[in-house]
C-alpha cells in the first residue's frame, strides 16, 4: 500500500479511529475467544455480521473499485487463524466484496 496517497491516508487515519474503538476491542476480544472452537460454532455469524457492522461506511467507500486482490492473499490470510477465526474473517471478506458490488 503507498500510504503517500490520499485515499491510502484518508484508509489510515479511518483504520486508526476504527481500532482505538473499545467497542471493537470487545470485538476482537470475541473472535480470541474462539481460537479453540471448531468451524461450525454458532458464535461465528453473529461476530461476523458485528464486525462488519463496525466498519465505517466511509472506509468502505475509501477501498478503491478497481483494486485487485493478490492470488493467494485470502487462503494465506486465513492459515493464520483457528478454524473458527478463519470462518469469521472469510465471512467478514465476502462480504466486503458484495458490498463492493452493490
Amino acid at each position: 500500500m503507498d500510504a503517500t496517497s490520499t485515499g491510502n491516508q484518508e484508509m489510515l487515519a479511518l483504520l486508526g479511529t476504527l481500532v482505538a474503538d473499545p467497542a471493537v476491542v470487545e470485538l476482537y476480544e470475541r473472535l480470541d475467544a474462539l481460537a479453540q472452537a471448531p468451524a461450525a460454532d454458532p458464535r461465528i455469524a453473529p461476530l461476523a455480521a458485528d464486525l462488519l457492522a463496525a466498519v465505517p461506511e466511509q472506509l468502505l467507500a475509501a477501498i478503491p473499485e478497481d483494486g485487485g486482490i493478490v492470488t493467494g492473499f485470502k487462503k494465506a490470510l486465513l492459515a493464520e487463524y483457528a478454524p473458527a477465526q478463519a470462518e469469521v474473517v472469510g465471512r467478514l471478506m465476502a462480504a466486503f466484496v458484495e458490498r463492493g458490488r452493490a
